[in-house]
């Protein structure tokens, strides 16, 4: 309840009525859940970057970048796919 207290000031609602203080205070704590989900998220981001060292660098950037580089490499396969074979276009052979 003082986490609650210090990060949302639940205390010290500056509303009336039953249904709107019961409202605010929902409003907190769901604020509340998703600060502390955010920062288990950060915790396990920092420990996976401390455990793979220098390669967790080079992942971190690959995830950054993965869509644009997908899409290069699929640009390339598609216009190498399309050109027609050499042999069929330009020689014929006599039988």
């Amino acid at each position: 309840m003082s986490e609650l207290d210090r990060l949302t000031g639940i205390k010290k609602l500056r509303v009336r009525g039953f249904g709107a203080v019961r409202f605010c205070a929902i409003m907190k704590a769901a604020g509340l859940n998703l600060l502390r989900a955010a920062r288990v998220r950060r915790a396990k981001a920092k420990a996976l970057a401390a455990q793979n060292g220098c390669f967790g660098v080079i992942f971190s950037v690959y995830r950054v970048f993965k869509e644009r580089v997908q899409a290069g490499v699929a640009n390339f396969g598609l216009i190498s796919l399309n050109q027609p074979p050499v042999a069929s276009a330009d020689f014929k052979l006599a039988a």
